[in-house]
């Protein structure tokens, strides 16, 4: 029955009940209603009902006129309650909620629901219905136009309280979210609200009682006249009564025309003779104040006079006074100039000659180079000349030791203390069996699976002979003896073992072997089988890339070696070479190289996220810069105008002291004011001017513009617009900053580390070099900052410091100024110089003859000293110091637990403080560090013949074909293995010595197989390096 139903379902075509499309199946049309029903769900709810409003005021046959009306006027019009997007002063755009719709302010009251009539007329309606009144008031009457959108304004509110509480904002600041309003969701809305009736689309029944449509007024949304749309032009109906209506009322307004006319001639009649009377009292009133004016002008003639001769004399008083004063700020100005333009010249040379002396330069070209504090050296266990490999070997452990399984050896992990004793140490059962024992697991587990997936894939042999043929392996005779050699080595095992070398037991007695046979039989497995899958997966791998046959060619005397020598016993610098190309070996393996690939990723993506993270907090940084600017602004255009009313209020206080004295003396002390105040105007002018031009070096744009006077009115005006930029640009709340703060610098702590973590699986690279070359590093398994002194490819004369071209031509070029900073670079310059030797009889430069050796710092005292020693000038020292700032927190966060005594011993002997054993093996009763490690195995192998004798003695299997057993037992255990019988000759110990015997002898043949082909194409081959080999360095 299920499956019928789903047949029946899936064949049949369907309509989305919502959207009406057709021609769907079941499953789509149930996924067109749920997208459908959840964008109406975004449709905004403040403009439902206004939107309903103006879809009742409509009349059209089509939905999509109908949607296209309602868009056209709702896009430019926000209502009550809506949310939308307020755009402030500084560009950023903050949500609000819109409280009320402020009408422009020269709409008149029709706006506010009032209609008036139109210059007194009169309308007169026939006695018709409703309907047709309503029309002809609109035909004669002048309807008034919409008005502008943009003309009003809104009065918002942000949803974030704390902001501000609410502010005005015009039309062009306002705008709705994007998708938030658009033509396809106010169909699909009218499309749910909306059915055809009459040929008319209208609004449903169940839509009009819900919302209450005939119950609201226009007005209650927006303070503007509801808007009339276009009829459809099939259901357009004019009658005849409007015509009808018209013609009443044209001849009512000519009987109201006559009427007017013979009231206005009454009226003009009356008004002509009140117009006579009041003429004649004009005429009499005129001539007696005629009379007492020329009284009034003759006496004032005379004070005039008097009044006049002394404003000349105090205006000639005055006027050399001013000149006087005016003639002096001339010359002061002039001295003043003068002394500027000189110090703007001096400055400009000294400026420039900055400019050329703060260039990026060689770092020993430097004439103000600080001596760097003194870096400790590293002395430790291990022979100076390896302590770099050995970081190298731990950090590759640190690095990759998860991917291989390191905790399953060292479950504490690899220290330097552990690798020391793994290095310097004999012991048979130490840290160097373990290191190895991981190697040589990892390598062989590998080997496996990738003989597992070459099985997988399946090649044809015409595919690996097209291959075979395209890589030219066969083609080079030197890859074809070294192939040779390592095949014999590796067929060994399976003839006299009878297994592979990678099934043979590892443990520390046959790890020496084990360990020889693989780096012998090291490119044997690279066959036309699998050439494909390493061509394709591991890079083009081919033998010459395997770092165990690099070994093996560059060091045939370590190989030799091995054969007789336990790998415990070899020297430091032996041991190293071993881990470093097992290091090399595992980094060529597919899955190493997919883990990096994956950290590649994981770091590009990490730094991705702490640019966008910095860019937001630069972006804050310059909006809060900003704040602080505007209220800076403000404060002072409030002290000013506090200032100004000050000197106003001062004014009218003096010109009403001055007001009740006499009236001349008045007059006198009023003139005397206005020509000194014309002399305070020209002053201040000056000194303005003079402002300005002391000032025209610095920085600061924004300040020199408020300089100058500005008008009372435009200065009230710039205070008005700050003000509202200041409250559109209110700053957070301290406590909302710091935990912003916070959160930024734990995203940022984040990121640090993801990115450090994964440039140690990736690339590490050293923080920089200094001016003599040293590299400083930094590394995630040893805490403190270690500088590496590799003088390989330097010269004596680039240690040495050098006059650059510009220290040569300074002395004619530099400027005379008078200032302590040129003459402290003029003699650091000099002193520098002549410290500087100059050895002219030197033809070509001679290497630099020094062994390699590395030091630290082991406190943040001396990080800060390297820091301010460095020179910000020099090529490599600027790069340099600025990593070190910028790493600085995480190289203190190192230094505190750092150790010194690990990396500088004292020159007493070290007590016993190997690190132990980690795989938990029972410990010899010997003590291992006072023997080699070839007396160990030998002591090993007599309690394993005691043990094994005892238990088939014990078990009745057999017994030794002695005389004595005791007194065999005791010969063995004392180790006089000359007291034991001739008849015993057979037994397993001298049967180990004649398979040793065997080895060798094949060895031996092997190499002499080779010999002479090798020798013929060894000059042929120039390098055996491993591209992946240079992963630390």
């Amino acid at each position: 029955l299920f499956h019928s139903r789903t047949i029946l379902c899936n064949s049949l075509v369907w309509s989305c009940a919502v959207t009406g499309r057709p021609g769907l199946t079941y499953q789509e049309a149930l996924e067109s209603e749920r997208k459908a029903r959840q964008n109406l769900q975004s449709f905004p709810e403040p403009l439902i009902i206004p939107v309903l409003y103006l879809t009742n005021l409509t009349h059209r046959s089509r939905l999509h006129e109908i949607c296209d009306d309602i868009f056209a006027y709702i896009k430019d019009r926000y209502f009550v309650e809506e949310t939308v997007e307020v755009i402030r002063n500084n560009g950023t755009r903050l949500q609000c909620r819109i409280l009320e719709v402020l009408p422009p302010s020269h709409q008149n009251g029709f706006a506010n629901g009032h209609v008036s009539s139109i210059d007194g007329e009169t309308m007169i309606i026939s006695d018709s219905d409703d309907s047709e009144a309503q029309s002809n008031c609109f035909q004669n009457g002048k309807k008034k136009d919409a008005t502008d959108p943009l003309l009003f304004k809104y009065k918002v509110q942000p949803t974030k309280k704390e902001v501000y509480d609410s502010a005005i904002v015009k039309a062009t600041q306002v705008s709705r979210r994007k998708h938030l309003f658009s033509r396809d969701k106010l169909k699909l809305f009218l499309k749910q609200h909306c059915e055809p009736q009459d040929g008319v689309i209208k609004i449903k029944a169940s839509s009009l009682s819900t919302y209450k449509i005939a119950e609201q007024d226009f007005s209650y949304f927006f303070p503007d006249d509801p808007p009339t749309f276009i009829f459809s032009p099939g259901n357009r109906r004019r009658g005849r009564p409007p015509k009808r209506i018209s013609v009443s009322q044209e001849d009512s307004t000519a009987d109201k025309q006559t009427i007017v006319g013979c009231r206005n001639k009454a009226t003009k009649e009356r008004e002509r003779l009140l117009k006579q009377e009041e003429m004649k009292a004009l005429a009499f009133e005129k001539a007696k104040l005629k009379k007492e004016k020329a009284d009034a002008l003759e006496a004032k003639k005379k004070e005039k006079e008097d009044k006049e001769k002394k404003r000349e004399e105090l205006k000639k008083i005055i006027e050399e006074e001013r000149l006087k004063k005016k003639e002096e700020k001339e010359r002061l100005k002039i001295e003043r100039e003068k002394e500027r333009e000189k110090l703007r010249e001096e400055k400009r040379k000294y400026m420039e000659y900055l400019k050329q002396w703060s260039k990026p330069r060689e770092d020993m070209e430097c004439d103000d180079l600080k001596e760097l504090p003194e870096p400790t050296p590293v002395k430790t266990r291990l022979p100076p000349e390896i302590f770099g490999d050995a970081l190298m070997v731990l950090e590759f452990l640190n690095a990759f030791g998860e991917l291989f399984d390191l905790q399953d050896e060292f479950p504490e992990g690899v220290t330097l203390e552990v690798l020391e004793e793994a290095l310097v140490g004999n012991d048979s059962e130490g840290p160097l069996c373990e290191l190895l024992f991981f190697f040589l697991t990892a390598i062989f587990q590998a080997i496996a699976e990738e003989e597992e997936e070459v099985a997988k894939e399946q090649i044809t042999d015409a595919d690996t002979k097209d291959l075979t043929e395209a890589l030219d392996e066969d083609a080079d005779p030197t890859k074809s003896a070294l192939s040779a050699v390592a095949s014999l080595a590796a067929a060994w095992p399976q003839l006299h073992q009878g297994c592979s070398l990678k099934s043979l037991d590892l443990d520390s007695c046959t790890l020496s072997e084990i360990l020889r046979l693989h780096i012998l039989a090291s490119g044997a497995d690279v066959t036309s089988a699998n050439a494909k899958y390493r061509y394709q997966k591991r890079g083009g791998f081919d033998a010459t890339d395997d770092a165990c046959m690099e070994l093996r060619l560059s060091n045939p005397s370590l190989v030799k070696k091995l054969s007789s020598t336990s790998v415990y016993d070899l020297t430091p610098g032996e041991k190293m070479k071993i881990l470093h190309a097992l290091c090399g070996k595992l980094l060529t393996l597919v899955s190493t190289r997919d883990f990096i690939e994956d950290y590649v990723d994981i770091l590009r993506q990490a730094k991705q996220e702490f640019r966008e993270l910095k860019a937001e907090q630069h972006r804050k940084e310059r909006e809060e810069a900003a704040a602080r600017i505007r209220r800076r602004k403000e404060e002072k255009l409030k002290e000013q105008e506090q200032k100004m009313k000050e000197k106003q209020e001062k004014l009218k206080d003096d010109e009403q002291r001055n007001s009740s004295a006499d009236t001349s003396i008045g007059e006198e002390e009023r003139e005397d004011f206005d020509t000194s105040t014309e002399s305070k105007e020209i002053e201040q002018k000056e000194l303005d001017q003079d402002m300005v031009t002391e000032d025209e070096d610095d920085l600061g744009s924004h300040k020199k513009s408020r300089r100058g006077k500005r008008g009372q009115n435009g200065f009230k005006e710039f205070t008005k617009q700050e003000e509202i930029n200041c409250v559109m640009g209110e700053s957070l709340t301290a406590e909302e900053e710091e935990a912003l703060k916070q959160e930024y610098q734990r995203k940022e702590k984040e990121l640090l580390e993801k990115i450090q973590s994964a440039i140690a699986c990736t690339n590490i690279f050293p923080l920089g070099r200094d001016r003599m070359y040293r590299r400083y590093w930094i590394f995630p398994s040893v805490p403190g900052l270690f500088i590496e002194e590799d003088y390989s490819g330097l010269t004596e004369d680039m240690l040495l410091p050098r006059p650059s071209s510009f220290q040569n031509n300074v002395q004619s070029q530099i400027p005379q100024v008078s200032t302590k900073t040129e003459e402290s670079l003029m003699s650091e310059s000099t002193s520098n110089i002549d410290q500087g030797p100059c050895d002219d009889s030197a033809q070509l430069p001679k290497p630099v003859h020094k062994p390699n050796r590395w030091c630290f710092y082991s406190s943040c005292e001396q990080l800060d000293q390297l820091i301010e020693a460095l020179n910000s000038r020099g090529y490599r020292e600027s790069a340099l110091k600025e990593t070190l700032m910028q790493e600085k927190s995480r190289i203190c966060a190192q230094l505190a637990h750092f150790s010194e005594e690990k990396f500088h011993f004292s020159e007493k002997p070290q007590m016993d403080n190997k690190p132990p054993c980690t795989r938990g093996r029972s410990s010899c009763t010997h003590d291992p560090s006072q023997m080699s490690a070839e007396r160990q195995l030998e002591l090993r192998l007599r309690d394993f013949l005691l043990d094994i004798e005892d238990r088939i003695y014990q078990g009745t299997l057999g017994a030794v074909k002695v005389t004595d057993r005791h007194i065999w037992r005791s010969a063995l255990e004392s180790g006089r293995y000359e007291l034991l019988s001739e008849e015993n000759k057979e037994n397993g110990v001298i049967k180990t010595v004649n398979e040793d015997e065997e080895e060798m002898e094949i060895d031996t043949q092997a190499r002499v197989i080779v010999k002479d082909r090798y020798r013929k194409n060894f000059s042929k081959v120039t390098n055996f390096s491993l591209p992946l080999k240079v992963w630390f360095f």
